[in-house]
């Protein structure tokens, strides 16, 4: 946050959207936020404000998007089983369990209450 602050103007805005940790994930979930999501962590929105504001960024309005996010998750793990053939076809076997096995842990960590979507928007003072 400390780089992003020293990168913009003073007056300069950003926005960031990222996925967040709304809650402690369960021990069993670990390995695959380590390994599939590929987070060794994962920030509270709370966190994110206070880093913000710690390194001199100023009107942060943070937004969870984690309701909205996890309805795109679930409908785009639908289509995307919907399709198999055609995947399976275009990116092959390997690619589409890849990509299978990535939204449904997505989705599952969502729908645990661990794994959440923010939107920041900060400007610089």
């Amino acid at each position: 946050m400390a780089h992003l602050a020293r990168m913009l103007r003073r007056g300069g805005q950003c926005y960031i959207e990222d996925l967040c940790q709304r809650a402690p994930f369960a021990p069993s979930d670990l390995p695959d936020v380590r390994h599939t999501l590929f987070g060794l962590t994962l920030t509270s929105i709370t966190d994110y404000v206070r880093d913000l504001h710690e390194v001199g960024f100023t009107e942060i309005t943070a937004s969870d998007l984690s309701e909205d996010w996890a309805t795109f998750c679930g409908a785009r793990l639908a289509a995307w089983q919907a399709d198999r053939p055609r995947h399976v076809r275009v990116h092959g076997e390997p690619i589409y369990t890849r990509l299978d096995t990535f939204y449904t842990v997505v989705l599952r960590l969502f729908d645990s209450g661990s794994l959440g979507g923010v939107r920041l928007v900060a400007r610089v003072g």
